[in-house]
């Protein structure tokens, strides 16, 4: 069995996101919003070769949003 997709909103999550999440290469679906995750921005989500879905709003992410996802 393959986790697809992983939604934690509004959990409360601090700090910042941990590598392992980017191991799992089965996701297409991650939802983190409205959590109190902070740092950069990781470049791991560009390893999700499969991802459909990423929502990181409302959280305390700082910098800019890394160029491998395709934004100026």
């Amino acid at each position: 069995m393959k986790l697809t997709s992983l939604d934690l909103s509004k959990q409360q999550i601090f700090g910042e996101l941990p590598i392992e999440l980017f191991g799992l290469s089965s996701l297409q679906i991650v939802a983190l919003q409205e959590n109190r995750l902070s740092g950069d921005v990781p470049e791991g989500f560009s390893s999700l070769v499969g991802l459909q879905y990423l929502n990181l709003s409302s959280n305390e992410f700082t910098g800019r949003i890394p160029a491998t996802y395709g934004f100026p």
